[in-house]
């Protein structure tokens, strides 16, 4: 059988991760700072395009990198359910929860200044993120209307190479069985 390949121009710069979301391929646009979705019809086809940005303040403390947390940078996009996504800002130290139908805000949490988010994972009500800048992994759950976050490091910082930009946290999963959360780092 025959495929066909449907293109679209991006209106983010720089997209790093798409997701399918019911009719909708999103799209996190690293250093356009938004996050594309491309509408698509019955048959697959691309329909319409719609851009929301990431908001929120920079890292300000003595922990912020200035060379990668200059301004927003979405790195990933999760679903959390029907069109409700869950968006990794690496610039930002944020998950944006965002209803990719409308754009609307459904909140943010805010992972700690300096950790660079670069993915977040939902299992069992529990959010997991991986952090690049700082090489740690936050668990974070929400007893009784409260975000409550235990930060794990993932090795020790001395033991990594002294490559300043492409080091730390990388990607996160879980096992086949669902026991075990999976975390790549780069060294």
């Amino acid at each position: 059988s025959e495929w066909k390949c449907a293109s679209a121009v991006d209106v983010g710069s720089a997209p790093c991760h798409i997701a399918v979301v019911n009719d909708k391929i999103v799209s996190a646009n690293y250093m356009g700072g938004n996050v594309s979705v491309l509408l698509t019809n019955e048959r697959g086809e691309l329909t319409d395009l719609r851009s929301y940005e990431t908001k929120g303040s920079l890292p300000t403390n003595d922990r912020f990198r200035k060379d990668r947390q200059e301004s927003p940078h979405p790195h990933h996009v999760e679903i959390i359910e029907d069109n409700i996504i869950a968006v990794s800002d690496l610039g930002l130290d944020t998950i944006t929860i965002l209803d990719s139908e409308t754009g609307e805000d459904k909140g943010m949490i805010h992972i700690g200044e300096g950790r660079g988010v670069r993915r977040a994972l939902f299992r069992n009500n529990l959010l997991y993120t991986m952090n690049e800048l700082d090489n740690t992994l936050s668990v974070i759950s929400y007893p009784d209307g409260n975000f409550v976050q235990e930060s794990v490091p993932l090795l020790d910082d001395q033991k990594l190479s002294n490559r300043n930009h492409h080091r730390g946290g990388s990607d996160i999963a879980f096992s086949p069985c669902g026991k075990y959360l999976i975390a790549a780092t780069r060294s």
